[in-house]
């Protein structure tokens, strides 16, 4: 554990190490970067990094603020050294989660080639070091720039020319899973037996006294819980498990190795598993909560309960997904909670919950 903390350390410091010997004044040795926006939801941006005819075989770094940060810094970039108002993000190994049906498998560019990345959707991301992994604020103006890397962290060509996007404001909406994590005590009731919102898959004793009202306002009454695969969570382990990071890769700055990359990498074994864990709670918080939910969503919550089945995810237990399996799933449901799909995502974090007859009336 000490040896993994000091890696984690030894990151960070890299990190900052790279941002403040940034040498502006030196020849690019690389071609600059095209950035392409693709589409943005309330938390999140995706866009494409695509490569100049030199590639960015020692990966790219994509920076971004909020415009109104960048107006007041004179529409200016913060290069000379940190600044807590610029998100970077260090795109330095191989994905292991937005990987598109593998059409992107690694941040390490050849001539042309493109990576697809998500900003604002980094916490659970392999590959990549960044000072800002988690969500984007809901509504805001960005700005965004890249460049490629060279072997040593730097940069190794020109900023690209700035791309503005600004996320989604929509209030029927969902929540994602920071800001489900901040208040456990606004989560939603989730009555025992129904994973998914039908009536089909709960216990037939239950369901034979629903009547016109299938959600009585006395199941909110039963102890507060949350199924996970077969599994059922309190409130207090699955608080656990939102706040948990994946520790999908904890990467350290690539070196030159007997003249090659060389790239230091620690991976949870348990990652996958954490990281569909966390979109599928806060999807099933989103859909009990009241938020409409699209059919292949509600699909892919019954997929990924199955998929989990009996596995007991960390922290509360040690088990672990096969690697590459779950990748789909947890796209999907990471675009349903950050507004992508669905009815979008909500600008404020969650208030009182609803009772189940009004959740009946919101879902069906």
């Amino acid at each position: 554990m000490k040896a993994h903390i000091l890696k984690i350390f030894m990151a960070s410091v890299a990190i900052l190490a790279v941002t403040a010997s940034f040498g502006w004044a030196q020849l690019p040795a690389l071609d600059t970067p095209a950035l392409s926006m693709v589409r943005a939801g309330h938390g999140k941006v995706v866009m494409t990094v695509t490569a100049g005819a030199s590639g960015a075989p020692a990966g790219f770094g994509v920076w971004w603020m909020k415009y109104s940060d960048f107006a007041n810094n004179g529409l200016q970039w913060f290069s000379a050294a940190p600044d807590p108002r610029q998100g970077e993000a260090y795109f330095v190994g191989a994905p292991l989660i937005h990987v598109y049906g593998g059409q992107y498998t690694t941040f390490l560019l050849g001539p042309n080639a493109s990576g697809m990345v998500e900003i604002g959707d980094l916490y659970d991301e392999s590959g990549v070091i960044s000072n800002a992994p988690n969500e984007l604020t809901p509504g805001e103006a960005y700005v965004f720039t890249a460049y490629a890397l060279d072997v040593q962290g730097q940069a190794a060509s020109p900023l690209s020319p700035m791309s503005r996007q600004r996320t989604m404001a929509q209030t029927n909406c969902t929540f994602n899973r920071t800001q489900w994590a901040i208040d456990p005590s606004k989560w939603p009731q989730i009555p025992p037996g129904d994973d998914d919102g039908d009536d089909d898959d709960m216990p037939l004793p239950q369901r034979s006294r629903l009547g016109s009202n299938p959600r009585p306002q006395a199941v909110d009454t039963v102890a507060w819980q949350m199924p996970l695969g077969s599994i059922t969570y309190t409130k207090t382990q699955t608080q656990n498990i939102l706040t948990k990071p994946s520790g999908i890769s904890e990467p350290v700055r690539p070196v030159p190795v007997n003249g090659s990359l060389g790239q230091a990498v620690i991976v949870d074994p348990s990652a996958t598993l954490i990281a569909l864990a966390h979109q599928l709670i806060a999807a099933k918080l989103n859909l009990f909560n009241g938020a409409s939910v699209p059919a292949n969503i509600r699909q892919a919550i019954r997929d990924a309960d199955a998929l989990i089945g009996p596995r007991v995810v960390p922290p509360v237990g040690t088990d672990f997904l096969p690697e590459g399996v779950g990748l789909d799933l947890i796209q999907l449901l990471g675009d349903f909670n950050n507004g992508l799909i669905g009815p979008g995502q909500c600008l404020t974090t969650p208030s009182k919950p609803t009772s189940w007859g009004s959740l009946k009336r919101a879902y069906r």
